[in-house]
């Protein structure tokens, strides 16, 4: 909880009442995650234990207290609420000592302290970024024990909810959260639900989400060339468990979007999924009844026990045991799972019916947003799946499962979505004025900076699709149609050649960041360095700065993704861009990200040691045997290689393409059906060696070009051909160990003491881990974002703490 004294002044309007009144009014401004969290109770609670009068009240973006009381009970009540406030909350206070006959009348009057209510339009007079909404939340013990008892109201009542959980984030995008400005401003309160909402003893006081079977939301059922009919929840379950056993799909409406469900243990139901998704090799996503039961085929630690059974409810990556009922097309050739717990009241319910696993899959045309409403169902999934259960809340937002997972026992986030936006970090900065960070061109998310909060929205997807472009615009004009006119805004863009002018066509200042620069920065949201960092960013790829596309140098060109940097602490320096990989040629375009087989080709191509010329071309003829692509299609490749001698190909320095070629070259996989498959499969085969067995790929090369470091992979790759006897695992083992080398040795050379990993290459575990430990071996501190997403989806966040740089780069210069 962070202080700041700018409170405004009490309401000047005071009483002339001579009697003997409290000493203190306590003014208090709110800021962060503090609306739809049991604020307002709690502090009314708090209040009235502690002989405290006065007010509490929503309004937009915050949360404004007026408390009087004497100086023990107003310290009372303040310890109690550090206690409670959600972590990222700033605190505007000012405490006043009040002489008699100078109190404001509306405490004078108030004899006990109460909650007010604030109609949406009165927050008007202070428009700003709205982050005062929080995450929605999976259901809380208490409101399971409800669900499941049959003396209960609420038995089986699917929308059971409180103050403590239930949805939040999924069903408003206004503030102040009040029951008005969410869905549930269509369901009024039957008489029961109204005397629990106003007795302040009750754990539904003034719960938004307050409903029951009387009042609230009902289900209805679809089956196959049916119409639509009510139905209760029991009924459904029955419905869907006969969908099941006949190794047939659902599609679910839940609290945060459309979902479709399949038996886990039927290869056929799997298969069937498979199809209707267009979805050959990626892994599904899995639901289960309880821990226990997620024990018995995954491996779980503490941690991730813990993680399963948050608030949040996500998605955690987990290890396969050896042997496993589960039907083993569901990740076909990977050894983890991404799990879940039931998410919603209704999943509960229908586990109670089902005790087995169910794939839980978003409902979605392949790479477009997910569906919120059975109307947009195309009319081929009505005839492939068999049952469709809706709901008559209305979702504002459709949120896919935020998935993350457990390194080195701290937590990593891959995927922001349900349960964790928005996410909110506080932010000391002087700048005044409003900093957007408008994502990257893929995994895009949107992020701002403003009153010393930083805000990272909802996952979107990847803007080459037409429906996530326009998703995507419609947030960002309602996020900017927050900011107010008297606030000047900075919007921050990333390097891509489509995203680079979009700040002109927004009309506002605006300056371009280098992609991976972004991710280097992001990790600034969570951690504060008192020294110079080493930045060391791996992914797939990303452009290059504007200034170096200008150039003419044989590098200008180059696709950058295996990057180093170095940053100073103080927020007024500039980062320096210190080295990079030798960029790689390819041939193909985009073929090559498609095709690891051609990624390798082409790198075999550029390999000079004459000595290994046998082995390079049993490499090459053993590619062109084993991928997909056809005899054509090589001649193709193999013209474009040899007639150009790599002049006019692209180049890239992407550690992620790296990735890819090695894979292909130790025969793990040739083709990506679905991002960074050929990685996934490399990890596992990695994670399969024997240690001690390890194929040792020499010492990393390392080579100086205009003052920077530049890694050549050429000697590894060499390397890696004359190994190739010793197995899969032991290459793409050594290959991890190379990568680990390679940080550690360019760190040295740069003395450098504090690192930060980022990038989607070090979501491998195993090269996470690897890197870490040796960085620790030497005695470098090494971090790494764990709540900001190390991929793309945390570009925007590096790209707000770049702006807030810049700003105070241009007001120190």
């Amino acid at each position: 909880m962070h202080l700041n004294n700018s409170m405004p002044q009490i309401p000047p309007t005071y009483s002339t009442n001579k009697s003997d009144l409290p000493a203190r009014v306590l003014s208090l401004r709110l800021v962060g995650a503090v609306q739809g969290v049991g604020m307002r109770p709690f502090c009314k609670k708090m209040a009235d234990q502690a002989g405290i009068s006065g007010n509490i009240i929503n309004r937009q973006g915050q949360v404004d207290i007026y408390a009087v009381g004497s100086r023990i009970a107003l310290r009372q009540f303040i310890r109690q609420l550090r206690g409670f406030l959600q972590p990222g909350v700033r605190v505007q206070a000012r405490l006043q000592r009040c002489a008699k006959g100078c109190i404001p009348l509306e405490y004078l009057d108030a004899a006990e302290f109460q909650i007010l209510h604030a109609d949406a339009e009165e927050g008007s007079y202070n428009k700003q970024v709205n982050v005062s909404l929080i995450p929605d939340r999976v259901p809380c013990e208490q409101c399971l024990v409800e669900f499941n008892e049959p003396s209960n109201r609420r038995f089986q009542y699917a929308f059971i909810s409180c103050t403590d959980c239930g949805p939040r984030h999924s069903i408003s995008d206004k503030t102040p959260f009040e029951r008005d400005t969410t869905s549930y401003a269509d369901w009024p309160m039957c008489a029961d639900c109204e005397r629990e909402y106003n007795n302040a003893g009750d754990r539904r006081y003034y719960a938004q989400t307050i409903s029951c079977p009387a009042c609230g939301p009902t289900f209805r059922l679809k089956s196959k060339d049916h119409p639509f009919t009510d139905a209760d929840s029991p009924a459904i379950c029955q419905q869907l468990v006969t969908t099941f056993d006949k190794d047939a799909l659902a599609i679910v409406k839940s609290l945060s979007g459309l979902h479709i469900l399949a038996d886990a243990e039927s290869p056929n139901a799997v298969a069937h999924l498979r199809e209707l998704k267009q979805r050959a090799n990626k892994p599904f996503a899995l639901m289960f009844p309880s821990i226990e039961k997620v024990a018995e085929v995954c491996h779980v630690s503490a941690e991730e026990r813990q993680l399963l059974l948050s608030a949040s409810g996500p998605l955690v990556l987990l290890s396969l045991k050896a042997s496993s009922y589960l039907a083993s097309s569901i990740a076909p050739g990977l050894n983890r799972l991404a799990v879940m717990l039931p998410s919603t009241a209704f999943y509960h319910g229908l586990m109670a019916y089902w005790p087995k696993p169910l794939v839980v899959t978003s409902a979605n045309i392949k790479d477009e947003p997910l569906m919120t409403n059975s109307s947009e169902i195309p009319d081929h999934w009505l005839q492939a799946v068999d049952i469709i259960v809706d709901h008559e809340l209305t979702l504002v937002d459709g949120l896919d499962d935020s998935i993350m997972q457990i390194v080195d026992g701290k937590t990593m986030t891959i995927r922001p979505a349900r349960g964790l936006i928005p996410m909110q970090f506080p932010f000391s900065a002087t700048a005044a004025e409003t900093i957007v960070g408008l994502g990257g061109w893929q995994k895009n998310t949107l992020a701002t900076a403003s009153d010393g909060r930083l805000l990272l929205g909802r996952y979107l997807g990847d803007l080459a699709n037409a429906q996530t472009h326009l998703l995507r615009e419609q947030r960002l004009a309602s996020l900017l149609g927050n900011i107010s006119e008297d606030q000047r805004s900075l919007v921050v863009a990333d390097s891509h050649a489509l995203m680079r002018n979009e700040p002109e066509m927004l009309g506002a200042p605006s300056i371009c960041v280098q992609h991976h620069l972004a991710h280097a920065l992001s990790i600034q949201a969570e951690t504060t360095f008192s020294n110079t960092y080493m930045g060391i960013v791996w992914d797939g790829l990303g452009y290059p700065p504007v200034q170096v596309l200008e150039e003419t140098s044989p590098y200008s060109s180059t696709l950058w993704g295996g990057e180093f940097f170095s940053i100073s602490a103080a927020a007024d320096t500039l980062p320096e861009h210190i080295g990079s990989f030798l960029p790689m040629h390819f041939a193909g375009g985009e073929l090559a990200f498609e095709y690891p087989a051609v990624m390798a080709y082409s790198l075999l191509f550029q390999l000079t040691d004459a000595g290994l010329s046998a082995e390079i071309k049993a490499a090459a003829d053993r590619l062109r045997v084993s991928s997909a692509l056809s005899q054509q299609q090589w001649h193709w490749l193999h013209h474009q290689l040899a007639a150009n001698q790599h002049v006019n190909l692209p180049t890239t320095s992407a550690v992620g393409r790296l990735f890819d070629a090695v894979a292909a070259i130790i025969g793990v996989a040739y083709e990506n059906t679905y991002e960074a498959e050929a990685a996934l499969r490399l990890q596992v085969a990695a994670e399969s060696a024997d240690n001690d067995c390890a194929v040792d790929l020499g010492s990393p090369v390392i080579d100086w070009q205009d003052g920077r470091t530049l890694v050549d992979w050429r000697p590894m790759i060499s390397s890696l051909l004359m190994s190739l006897h010793l197995g899969p695992a032991e290459c793409a083992n050594g290959f991890i160990r190379w990568l680990s080398d390679v940080c550690c040795l360019v760190a040295s050379m740069h003395g450098a003491s504090n690192v930060s990993l980022s990038g989607g290459c070090f979501q491998n575990s195993l090269l996470l881990l690897m890197t870490a430990e040796r960085f620790r071996e030497q005695g470098v501190d090494v971090f790494w974002p764990q709540r900001v997403p190390l991929n793309d989806s945390g570009i925007s966040v590096g790209q707000v703490i770049a702006g807030l740089r810049s700003a105070a780069h241009q007001r120190a210069n």
